[in-house]
């Protein structure tokens, strides 16, 4: 994750700040109104989507559209919820950019309510159809619990590593 930022904004490239910030909108919509394919299209085509581990949850990772986009499917056939995206630290340079941004998920799983605080870490890449999402983190810090877990500055991923 860089941490570089623009030292002033005439040097900053608004019209990808704000297509990035457009395309976490409608990562929020897409997921909450269970489109799968339209969520899986805001990914590059080798697109990842990865969560850390959280206390006994296991991590995982969906690579490529067609699992991106089933995953979406699985979860949203249990999930029902809404997203609350914060406000992105976006850092572009040239054709590729990064943010950190906190979240929430407030989720009803039968008439079980539930909300999850986290953080998101994103890699973008331009396309020829715009801004995507790369590589995209989330490590979740509370649940709906009394319990909050520490807050990390950056977040290792644990997808495999080509040689």
């Amino acid at each position: 994750m860089n941490s570089k930022t623009p030292s002033s904004t005439s040097e900053y490239d608004i019209e990808s700040h704000l297509a990035i910030l457009n395309l976490e909108g409608e990562y929020a919509r897409t997921w909450d109104t269970a489109n799968p394919e339209g969520w899986a299209s805001l990914f590059t085509e080798d697109g990842i989507f990865e969560m850390l581990p959280v206390g006994r949850t296991r991590g995982e990772f969906f690579r490529g559209r067609s699992e991106l986009a089933a995953f979406c499917r699985r979860i949203n056939e249990s999930y029902r919820g809404l997203h609350l995206i914060h406000v992105p630290s976006v850092c572009i340079e040239g054709d590729r950019a990064n943010s950190w941004i906190h979240f929430e998920f407030r989720s009803l799983q039968g008439s079980t309510q539930g909300s999850v605080a986290g953080i998101y870490q994103v890699d973008y890449a331009r396309t020829s159809d715009g801004w995507r999402i790369h590589h995209r983190i989330e490590q979740a810090v509370a649940r709906s619990s009394s319990a909050f877990g520490p807050i990390p500055t950056t977040l290792a991923s644990l997808v495999p590593q080509a040689d």
